[in-house]
Order: C-alpha cells, then sequence, then structure tokens
C-alpha cells in the first residue's frame, strides 16, 4: 500500500528511468533515477532525497520511499510557498512523503538514519532538524516560517533514527494548518533534543507517533490553535514526554507515556 495521498499524473517520468508503474500512480521512488538514494544505509543519501523532495514538490507528486535504511547528515528541507490568492500553487504545492508497508507485522520500514556524533547536530545549545516541514510566502522579506499557510503537507509510515551523540537533534519539526499530518512514524532519539517539535491544528492532526528516549518527545509549544495528537506513545524521555503551550486546548487521545 502506498498510501491514501493523491496527486497528478506526470507525463514523461519513464524517460528519466522511473518505475513506470509508479509514476501511472503519480508516486516518484527515491531509490529511481535520477535520484539513487541507497537504502542500505552505505552511503549519504542526503542530496539523493533531497533532490526527490524537491522535484516532488516541483511536480506535485508523492515521494515513495521503499523499505530500507536512508544515512542523512544534514536537514531535509520540506519548504513550501506560494504567491496568493488562495489557488493553486496554494493547495497543490505540497510535500508528500510515504513509506512502503512492511510484508509483515514487525518487518523491515523505511527511516532516515542520522548517524552518531553528526557535525552540526552534536550542539545541545544549537538545535538542529532533521525532516523540517514548513511555508515561507515568497512577498515577504521574512524568511521566519508561515506556519497558518503551511497546509497538506504529509509525513506517511517513514521512521527516524538518530544516533547516540546528536544532543542538539530535532527529529521533525512540523506545525502546520488543515491537511497537515505525521502519520505512522516512529523516532528513535536516543541523545536527541526533541523528537517532535511542532503540533498541527485547524485541521491537522499527529496520529500514530512513537518517541522513543531524548530530553523530550513532543515539544508542542509551536502549534496551531486547538492541535491534535492521537495514538502518542513517548517511552523514557529524559525531561519530559510532552510540554504544550498554545492558542485553545490540545486534543491527545490515546496517549501512552512511559
Amino acid at each position: 500500500m502506498l498510501g491514501t495521498c493523491t496527486a497528478q499524473r506526470v507525463v514523461g517520468l519513464d524517460t528519466r528511468g522511473r518505475s513506470s508503474w509508479l509514476a501511472e500512480l503519480g508516486v516518484i521512488s527515491v531509490t529511481d533515477a535520477p535520484f539513487r538514494a541507497d537504502p542500505t544505509g552505505r552511503e549519504d543519501s542526503t542530496k539523493s532525497i533531497q533532490a526527490a523532495l524537491d522535484e516532488g514538490y516541483r511536480t506535485n507528486v508523492t515521494v515513495f520511499f521503499p523499505r530500507g535504511t536512508y544515512r542523512v547528515t544534514d536537514t531535509l528541507n520540506c519548504s513550501q510557498t506560494w504567491s496568493g490568492p488562495w489557488s493553486p500553487p496554494f493547495r497543490t504545492g505540497t510535500h508528500v512523503l510515504v513509506g512502503e508497508t512492511p510484508r509483515e507485522a514487525g518487518g523491515e520500514r523505511p527511516s532516515l538514519l542520522l548517524p552518531p556524533d553528526t557535525p552540526g547536530f552534536t550542539d545541545r545549545s544549537a538545535g538542529k532538524i532533521v525532516l523540517f516541514f514548513w511555508h515561507q510566502n515568497p512577498n515577504s522579506a521574512s524568511t521566519q516560517t508561515q506556519p497558518m499557510n503551511n497546509i497538506n503537507q504529509i509525513l506517511q509510515g517513514v521512521d527516524i533514527r538518530i544516533g547516540k551523540g546528536n544532543y542538539g537533534a530535532i527529529g521533525i519539526r512540523h506545525r502546520g494548518a488543515q491537511g497537515s499530518a505525521i502519520e505512522d512514524v516512529t523516532i528513535w532519539a536516543e541523545d536527541a533534543s526533541v523528537g517532535i517539535v511542532g503540533a498541527a491544528g485547524g485541521g491537522g492532526a499527529h496520529t500514530n507517533v512513537r518517541v522513543v528516549g531524548g530530553r523530550f518527545g513532543l515539544d508542542l509549544r509551536l502549534a496551531q490553535p486547538a492541535p491534535t495528537v492521537v495514538g502518542a506513545s513517548l517511552v523514557n524521555q529524559t525531561c519530559s514526554a510532552l510540554v504544550y503551550a498554545g492558542r485553545g486546548p490540545l486534543s491527545l487521545t490515546g496517549a501512552q507515556i512511559e
């Protein structure tokens, strides 16, 4: 199963060496040409994955991660932008990342691996994000995020493994509005600062998220109004499993904290 997200078909994907059956579905794979991300974890796949993310955003298709381990050493940037008004590409310019479903319970899942002691991630006082979803209006001189416009951006079924010694690492930052989500994701945080920063509200939600280790599991002080989290599992954080400060109540359903 590739997930429930749909996208327009892009004619001519096969001519660039990608799987024709994925092209028919409006999907590109990070392991296909021209990206060729390494699913064994031996090679650094940061640039390959970023190129796939950029292409998926540009052509409005889903980016698919086959089962495997993908080594990354820098922030993967899922930046969304629009110039208004409330019309395409506002509604269609989006990042949708979907991982391959394991063939059996407990089977191999796709995961992003941040190796131990990765430069840039080791300073606890200077947080650095592994996977960053955000929005910027190009008409603004500011480079700050605009979370109320960060919509329809989705991560589904791709785990993150953070190696030891990455004290400043933040697994995912995703503060979004309607249609934005983190779904079916586990973050193995080890020594990291935070598993997930940011919550989705106003029609967005984080569902079936699990954080093991780290100083904080969910840091939801950056959140859209009335955010929703369903099915959170927070295990062995050294400071706090969850912190929240935002407009309106946080709806937290089915949480397990150890």
